[in-house]
């Protein structure tokens, strides 16, 4: 898991481009919702912004993005704040070098993308909602009420794809060469990063989580201590602390995982503000996020640092400590 952020260090003009940004009609705003729509990072070489373009006619095709495009430039008309604008190929040329996470990849393969459109549609407009990004599938249904995701993409067919890849190709021509020579030379120290992160990715991790390899004695021990007003007098917990797919269980994974040193933690903000915190798990061990859904106090979405003081794995953390 990925953490998203929006990082214009990279941009042509880093301090104009953010200072635009705040403005009602915002071109970075959107663009960002577009990006997360289409599963693109980070606009950093010409592959990826060739995929993104190609992402972006798929995706707003019930937005007449190509004939929008092939008379005037234009790709997307939108609403933010009341002010009317539009996302034009001119724009995306000014936000080349920008980076929405910090993912070793620079997006989603399009296969993994392609297959999931719709949810991709959906995410983007939530992210869109809690961050105040403009979004355009949003309908008011009553007072403080809307639906949102309801104007799902048109499937994907083998013709418009080649629409599609038409797009991005005389796009590709218009932004020239001599845009992607400047662009590699303000993204080569963050590629080095990025590169450095995947090699070590690729070093394995120390330790390897196995439930069912936990003794028995010592899950009931914890079990008893996060629960410590379970009627064990009217009901047996032996099977739930059996159960490798228990919620239990998934909470003694975290505990392991966050002891161990497998879990870093993040501060939240908005603007100057600390809003809180949140928590992820290194890529490079098994972990399901989904398992997490709902364990805080909000009570929906996943937040596992929430989850791991609200439910009081802290305070059992320690007894799964790996011997060094």
């Amino acid at each position: 898991m990925n953490r998203f952020f929006v990082n214009m260090d990279h941009v042509r003009y880093p301090k104009q481009t953010f200072d635009k940004s705040k403005e009602a009609g915002s071109k970075s705003l959107f663009l960002t919702f577009s990006m997360h729509a289409t599963g693109i990072y980070r606009l950093f070489d010409r592959e990826t912004v060739e995929e993104y373009l190609y992402r972006l006619a798929i995706m707003f095709r019930h937005y007449d993005i190509v004939p929008k495009f092939f008379t005037n430039d234009m790709l997307i008309s939108y609403v933010d704040r009341g002010v009317n604008s539009e996302l034009c190929l001119n724009d995306v040329i000014e936000h080349l070098g920008i980076e929405l996470s910090d993912s070793p990849n620079n997006m989603v393969p399009r296969k993994d993308w392609s297959g999931k459109i719709e949810t991709y549609w959906r995410n983007a407009m939530m992210i869109g909602l809690f961050t105040g990004i403009p979004v355009l599938d949003q309908r008011v249904v009553g007072l403080n009420r809307f639906v949102i995701g309801s104007n799902k993409p048109m499937p994907i067919t083998v013709e418009f794809e080649k629409t599609a890849e038409l797009l991005a190709r005389e796009a590709m021509k218009t932004i020239g060469d001599k845009a992607f020579e400047e662009l590699a030379l303000r993204v080569a120290d963050r590629k080095k990063e990025l590169d450095e992160y995947k090699k070590s990715l690729e070093i394995k991790p120390k330790h390897v989580f196995n439930y069912q390899e936990i003794p028995m004695e010592l899950k009931k021990k914890i079990y008893n201590e996060m629960y410590p007003d379970f009627p064990h007098d009217k009901y047996d917990a032996t099977d739930e602390i059996n159960d490798p797919d228990s919620t239990f269980a998934s909470l003694i994974h975290l505990g392991w995982l966050w002891i161990n040193g497998y879990v870093v933690v993040y501060e939240v903000t908005m603007g100057d503000a600390k809003c809180g915190y949140t928590a992820e798990v290194d890529e490079r061990v098994d972990f399901s996020y989904e398992r997490f859904d709902g364990l805080n106090h909000h009570e929906f979405g996943i937040n596992i640092y929430a989850t791991y003081y609200e439910y009081g794995v802290n305070k059992i953390a320690h007894y799964l400590k790996e011997k060094e």
